[in-house]
C-alpha cells in the first residue's frame, strides 16, 4: 500500500491509475489525514450454481402447458 498526498496524486494520476490497474492500493491524503483510497474492484470468478439450488422450492403445475383459454389470448390480441 502506498500513501501519496493530494497535490502529488493531481500531479501524477496517470501514474497512479497505472498502478492501481495492476493490483496495487493508493492512499491519498492531505496534511497526514487520510482522504481516500484507491484499490481495484475486486472481481468474482464466475462459478456455476450447485445442481439442485432451489430444489423443492419451485413448483410447476402438471397444465403448465395446457394451451390457455380464450379469453387470455383474447387479451394479447
Amino acid at each position: 500500500m502506498t500513501t501519496i498526498t493530494l497535490s502529488d496524486f493531481y500531479t501524477n494520476i496517470k501514474q497512479y491509475i497505472q498502478l492501481v490497474l495492476k493490483g496495487e492500493e493508493i492512499i491519498i491524503s492531505e496534511k497526514d489525514k487520510p482522504l481516500f483510497q484507491l484499490e481495484p474492484l475486486k472481481r468474482r470468478k464466475k462459478s456455476l450454481r450447485p445442481y439442485g439450488l432451489c430444489a423443492g422450492e419451485i413448483k410447476i403445475s402438471p397444465d403448465f402447458d395446457k394451451p390457455l383459454p380464450d379469453e387470455i389470448i383474447k387479451s394479447f390480441e
